[in-house]
């Protein structure tokens, strides 16, 4: 299953749709693991994050501050990240990404 929403700007709503999105969070099973791939960041070549513990990072403006408290304390996989490394042609590993602000909102 593939799904992108916003849910950081919505987080301390309560409406239908929240109330929906809330309910859609408890029926979906707990993934194992959640692979993210973004053009954030300006590195020659593609990376994997390496990071047992990824930091978040805010890297936006214009929206409101509440967003900038937005954190995703979720672990890293090294281990599932070797993996793709492994079966990818042309991707490193490396100490960065971390979740971007674009990761965390849809998974948060």
């Amino acid at each position: 299953m593939t799904a992108f929403l916003c849910f950081a700007l919505f987080r301390n709503k309560s409406n239908a749709f929240t109330r929906h999105l809330r309910q859609l969070g408890h029926r979906l099973r707990q993934p194992h693991a959640i692979l993210v791939v973004s053009a954030h960041w300006l590195t020659r070549g593609t990376f994997a994050g390496l990071n047992a513990q990824p930091e978040t990072i805010h890297d936006f403006g214009g929206f409101p501050r509440e967003l900038l408290a937005v954190q995703y304390p979720a672990p890293g996989a090294p281990a599932l990240a070797r993996s793709i490394i492994e079966h990818v042609a042309e991707v490193h590993g490396g100490p960065r990404p971390q979740h971007l602000d674009g990761t965390a909102p849809p998974v948060s």
